[in-house]
């Protein structure tokens, strides 16, 4: 969290207004609890898992940066195909077939490429969300696409809902990754959490679905 204080204040924000998605919306909502922000929209955020769900994720994400570099030209080959990108990414996009072709392959680079997404998959092996009373000072929004596999809405997006029963909860007709599947959609979370940090708070706003 301190890396990510530091970086708001080289770039002179106080307190900004933060989205994330996965390990992003995890993160966000690690800086809601240290007060670091202003409001946070998490997409699907790591963190309400059963140790079982957690291995099933981690196993799915190594799969796929672990593959052979010999296979890898087969595998973008395959990424540029509409039938390609719905067998390759149905379990993190809702709808694999808006993924253009061109981010679909650079996608599978960008993984294979990173020095640091191993490391930051175990830096998770260990972490659950608790303590929600802690973000009650800071206007929370929690998105969870109904089509996602990867942390499966039908099991998790429950218990976010459960634990923060104060936060704003919205299903979106989306995957684990919703920026492809709805971008409208996404946009107005975001905007519509940054709008309710302007607004007074006598009471924790009720929860809807959206």
């Amino acid at each position: 969290m301190d890396a990510f204080e530091w970086f708001f204040a080289e770039l002179g924000l106080e307190r900004p207004h933060v989205a994330g998605n996965s390990m992003g919306g995890a993160i966000a909502l690690e800086l809601a609890r240290h007060r670091a922000i202003r409001s946070v929209s998490a997409f699907s955020p790591a963190g309400f898992w059963t140790p079982a769900e957690l291995r099933f994720c981690q196993l799915s994400l190594k799969a796929l940066i672990r593959i052979p570099q010999a296979v890898r030209p087969a595998i973008e080959a395959l990424a540029r195909t509409r039938p390609g990108r719905v067998a390759l990414f149905s379990q993190s996009f809702g709808y694999p077939a808006r993924l253009p072709a061109a981010e679909a392959v650079a996608t599978l680079r960008d993984a294979w490429a990173s020095p640091a997404l191993s490391g930051a998959l175990d830096a998770f092996r260990h972490y659950r969300f608790g303590a929600p009373q802690q973000l009650r000072s800071t206007p929370v929004t929690i998105a969870w696409g109904n089509r996602d596999f990867l942390l499966p809405y039908r099991l998790q997006a429950p218990r976010a809902r459960a634990m923060l029963p104060w936060a704003t909860h919205v299903t979106l007709g989306a995957g684990h990754v919703p920026f492809f599947d709805d971008p409208a959609a996404v946009a107005e979370v975001i905007r519509a959490s940054a709008r309710s940090a302007a607004v007074p708070r006598e009471r924790p706003p009720a929860s809807r679905e959206g």
